[in-house]
C-alpha cells in the first residue's frame, strides 16, 4: 500500500476524530478538510477592515481530481473565501484560504 492509498483510508474512517470539516470548492465539489483555527487580522491602516484566514488539510487526490488553483474560491465554516496558496505534498496538501475586506462587528 502506498503513502497516499493509507491516507486516503485512515482520512475516511477518521474524519470525524480529526475534526474533518466539509469545504465546498467553485460552489460544486465537496471534500472534507482538517481545518485549523480562524486567524482574524486588523487592517494595518486602522481602518475598520480585518483579513480572515485559514489553513486547511486535504487528501491531495481528492483535491488533484477536482482540480482545485490558486485564486478559484471556497465556502469554509458558511464563509466564502479565496484559496490563497496551495502547497502540494505527497499524501496531503496544505490550502491557505483568506477572505480579505470583512468588516469588523
Amino acid at each position: 500500500m502506498n503513502i497516499q492509498n493509507l491516507v486516503n483510508t485512515v482520512m475516511k474512517q477518521q474524519e470525524s476524530t480529526l475534526g474533518a470539516e466539509p469545504v465546498t470548492f467553485n460552489d460544486s465539489v465537496e471534500i472534507a478538510c482538517v481545518c485549523g483555527e480562524m486567524k482574524r487580522e486588523l487592517d494595518p491602516y486602522g481602518g475598520a477592515r480585518m483579513i480572515l484566514t485559514l489553513t486547511g488539510s486535504c487528501p491531495t487526490t481528492e483535491i488533484s481530481q477536482a482540480n482545485i488553483i490558486e485564486e478559484q474560491f471556497a465556502t469554509v465554516r458558511g464563509i466564502r473565501m479565496k484559496i490563497a496558496s496551495a502547497s502540494v505534498g505527497l499524501a496531503m496538501t496544505e490550502i491557505e484560504f483568506e477572505a480579505p475586506n470583512k468588516t469588523k462587528k
